[in-house]
């Protein structure tokens, strides 16, 4: 499980979060911002 977790870290790291940000891009909505922040705390990301 924990090897499990820390793949998806990695692949957050690398792939994930740039896809993310392109899918919830939109300026006028607050959600991406939320949704960006809930998940670099759930993936232990530094930016």
């Amino acid at each position: 499980m924990i090897k499990a977790f820390l793949v998806l870290k990695f692949v957050y790291r690398t792939i994930l979060r740039d896809l993310v940000i392109a899918a919830i891009d939109n300026p006028d909505s607050d959600i991406d911002d939320f949704v960006i922040k809930l998940l670099d705390r759930l993936f232990d990301y530094d930016s």
